[in-house]
């Protein structure tokens, strides 16, 4: 059975508030800002998650979270 991400495949939206009080953006999956030898790459199909990159445009804030793959 196949995997997807909720977020990349626009299933679902997450909303996370930045710790000055703006909303942040989904930037993406973090493998696709790093390269194939990153410790994110491997772990993003070996965990069943996908690993997104939150930005703040307020304030420059990043966080990465961590979502679970869910069956299609």
């Amino acid at each position: 059975m196949d995997t997807a991400c909720v977020l990349c495949n626009s299933m679902e939206k997450l909303f996370l508030q930045c710790t000055c009080g703006q909303n942040m953006h989904d930037s993406g999956p973090v493998t696709d800002y790093k390269g194939p030898y990153s410790p994110y790459y491997n772990l993003s199909f070996e965990d069943n998650h996908c690993h997104h990159l939150f930005t703040c445009p307020e304030c420059g804030a990043d966080q990465i979270i961590s979502v679970p793959l869910v069956k299609i």
